[in-house]
């Protein structure tokens, strides 16, 4: 995003968030469940992100978020590489929650998005979410979906689905979860 603009995020209308640019390089924000109770606003967390190298074919951004209710953290890097035709992005972090005597916990994802000179393209991800979810039995979440864009709105329509004992390999009928994301971009 460049300095002034900002973007506001919904998935399915249960999480919302909002970032806005402070440099071109530089982003605050904020995401929380959708404020549909008193307790929904307990889940807002502090977003940053902090971009360092940029060129066309690859990026690379420091990135964190904290909630103050529950004092967890997260800091974390993604690197991106992009092609004309695709982009591949690695993201590594570290989660923890300050409020119990666990250890905090490695978060990483994977993610692959074709590219065209169309306005749509494929999307899949993996995010080993189990720090975040704090849940034994999920390891991890798999998205796969479409992508729609252009200069200022951006759609995705997909499924994810959950990994580990109820996920991916347990004696579920599920295939995917659907899911919506929009991204309106503006200054």
């Amino acid at each position: 995003m460049k300095k002034g603009m900002s973007h506001l995020t919904s998935y399915e209308l249960l999480i919302v968030g909002f970032n806005h640019a402070l440099t071109d390089r530089s982003s605050i924000g904020l995401v929380s469940l959708f404020p549909i109770t008193v307790k929904a606003f307990e889940t807002t967390t502090i977003t940053f992100k902090q971009n360092y190298f940029l060129r066309d074919d690859m990026a690379a951004a420091f990135w964190g978020g904290y909630n103050p209710k529950s004092a967890l953290y997260l800091v974390g890097h993604t690197m991106s590489f992009r092609t004309k035709g695709a982009g591949f992005h690695l993201g590594i972090g570290y989660a923890d929650d300050t409020q119990t005597d666990e250890s905090g916990e490695l978060i990483y994802t994977l993610g692959f998005q074709t590219r065209g000179e169309s306005r749509y393209s494929f999307v899949a991800e993996y995010a080993n979410s189990g720090p975040v979810l704090d849940d034994d039995d999920i390891s991890g979440i798999i998205n796969l979906g479409v992508r729609f864009a252009d200069e200022s709105i951006v759609f995705d329509f997909g499924g994810f689905r959950p990994f580990g004992e109820s996920g991916i390999g347990a004696s579920s009928d599920l295939f995917l979860f659907p899911f919506v994301k929009v991204t309106v971009l503006y200054n």
